[in-house]
């Protein structure tokens, strides 16, 4: 069995890592099984063009933290030298008028991350300005440092990502659904590079991310508690999902934003 990193590469392929038991890791998610979100509801999810300095281009997701910063998963942004950001979008195959498309080459993935064991996975794009707030574009709340450990909530997950398999076209709408929280302990069975500072939730009911979603959010009561950054290679029905936690990175986003969390 196979573990992937959930970004799309639009002109190369999926990058694979060897771990554990044969299982490999590839940076690609989407979400399967779930709907299209409501136009709108989710005001500060971000959608990613990034431009590889070997070439072509990827596709993740995001959230938008401050007027000025986008946070992401680093595997999204070590490759990268420019990105191209929709926010306050839903339909990306078409003009919307509520839309803002900015563009930034300060791209800042964690300098520890691993490639391998997909771990340290977060990273955040600065704009050159603020992006006005509005119905449309708005700010989410973080996890604080004294955050639980989630198992059992339910959460939301959302994306542009693949809607069955990593040989499907990704989708042109916001879609969304709902999982559970699982142990670390449980998600070690499926994936053996799991560490405490990620977090897992339940592949049973068939919904979770696939290529296209990394970098997107992790939600609970309208908090963001995780990073989309791996899943099996192919999005299997029944694996989990794997996450950065984001309350063990508050001090990490506090030296690389200036914002205090």
């Amino acid at each position: 069995m196979r573990v992937a990193i959930l970004c799309v590469f639009l002109a190369s392929g999926t990058l694979t890592f060897q771990v554990q038991n044969n299982w490999k890791a590839s940076v690609t998610p989407r979400i399967t099984n779930g709907k299209e979100a409501i136009p709108h509801s989710i005001p500060y999810q971000a959608y990613l063009i990034i431009s590889l300095t070997a070439g072509g281009k990827s596709i993740c997701g995001g959230s938008l933290i401050s007027p000025r910063h986008v946070l992401t998963a680093a595997h999204c942004l070590v490759d990268g030298s420019e990105v191209t950001i929709y926010l306050g979008a839903h339909n990306v195959s078409q003009p919307e008028s509520n839309r803002l498309e900015v563009q930034s080459k300060n791209l800042i993935p964690h300098k520890d991350y691993n490639r391998n064991k997909i771990s340290d996975d977060i990273g955040v794009v600065a704009l050159d300005e603020d992006v006005e707030l509005n119905e449309y574009v708005n700010v989410v709340a973080l996890a604080s440092r004294d955050a639980g450990n989630y198992e059992g909530d339910s959460v939301r997950i959302s994306g542009w990502g693949h809607l069955h398999d990593k040989n499907d076209d990704t989708s042109q709408t916001l879609q969304e659904a709902n999982t559970t929280v699982i142990s670390n302990q449980q998600c070690k069975q499926a994936f053996s590079i799991v560490i405490d500072s990620e977090i897992c939730t339940l592949g049973s009911s068939g919904q979770g991310t696939c290529h296209g979603d990394s970098g997107g959010p992790l939600i609970v009561d309208n908090i963001q508690i995780g990073i989309a950054s791996y899943t099996t290679d192919g999005c299997l029905s029944g694996y989990p999902s794997a996450y950065t936690r984001i309350s063990s990175y508050l001090d990490w986003l506090e030296e690389n934003t200036g914002l205090e969390f």
